[in-house]
């Protein structure tokens, strides 16, 4: 697979760039401030926001267990490469979830999914980052494709079928 990070965004095979980076670019080209003021944004950007957000999350989710795959078999230098562009674009996911909030106009910690606030989940998906970051630095490869697999996958699952209910509000 081929990997760009153009814009943030990851591109393979199988899929096309997904623009969910130029939205929020757009906001902020057009608006000149990150996060944007809320009567700034209109709804129909958050709306194709959470739309890309949903298709990037699911080439993130792929990306993770690939790259789990890798690191546990015999292309440990692949997965390693991998990595750095997943958790590139797992931390500028992030700052989209950060920003979702005020362009949505809704209080992260007040919204429940699967019995779990939006704002927990937040803070769990910045913790899996630094973790797989320690792991990677302890060279610790094995403990990181479990990682990768036991824990981040379902949290970008979670946040896939976030930005669903999202959509709906």
């Amino acid at each position: 697979m081929q990997y760009s990070m153009d814009r943030g965004a990851i591109a393979s095979e199988a899929t096309e760039n997904f623009d969910l980076f130029g939205a929020v670019e757009e906001i902020i080209r057009h608006r000149g401030a990150f996060p944007p003021k809320v009567e700034e944004v209109p709804l129909v950007c958050a709306e194709e926001i959470l739309a890309e957000g949903e298709r990037y999350l699911a080439v993130l989710h792929h990306l993770v267990l690939k790259s789990a795959e890798l690191l546990r078999g015999a292309e440990k230098l692949k997965g390693h490469a991998q990595l750095v562009e997943l958790v590139q674009g797992v931390a500028w996911f992030i700052r989209v979830v950060d920003t979702l909030g005020s362009v949505l106009q809704i209080d992260l910690a007040k919204v429940r999914l699967q019995g779990k606030q939006l704002a927990t989940a937040d803070y769990e998906l910045k913790q899996r980052v630094a973790e797989a970051l320690v792991c990677q630095e302890e060279d610790d490869w094995r403990s990181l494709a479990s990682l990768l697999e036991e824990k981040v996958a379902p949290e970008l699952e979670f946040w896939k079928n976030a930005f669903v209910m999202l959509r709906g509000l």
